[in-house]
């Protein structure tokens, strides 16, 4: 499953989203089984993760619930990366740079979504 953030044309100052609806993950996955997310780049630049939330209920009246944002493990990026304040920061520097948070305990039944916030995308 995948998303795509900062395409060409897009205003890096906007807060982008990344959904997975859990409705549409494909038959025979086991989402229970997800240990981390990786959110990974192919071009050099940075962004910054804000957010990460489980989403259940209507627009209007949604329930959320954090997931705790644990940079476990790191891939490509130099030494500015950085877990301040609940968010995950760095720079991409080489071909590919990829961030991950640990899912582990993540408790996945009754929700409806999982929603990344992503901000200040530059590159």
């Amino acid at each position: 499953m995948s998303g795509e953030l900062g395409i060409e044309g897009h205003d890096p100052h906007e807060t982008n989203y990344v959904v997975i609806e859990f409705a549409s993950v494909p038959e025979g996955f086991d989402i229970t089984n997800v240990s981390q997310l990786v959110l990974q780049s192919a071009a050099t630049g940075s962004f910054t993760v804000s957010r990460i939330f489980l989403e259940k209920g209507t627009a209007q009246d949604p329930v959320t619930e954090d997931i705790t944002l644990d940079a476990s493990a790191w891939w490509g990026w130099d030494s500015s990366h950085k877990n301040v304040d609940g968010k995950l920061l760095g720079t991409v520097t080489d071909t590919w740079g990829a961030i991950a948070t640990n899912l582990d305990n993540a408790d996945w039944s009754g929700w409806n979504k999982l929603v990344v916030v992503v901000d200040n995308i530059e590159g």
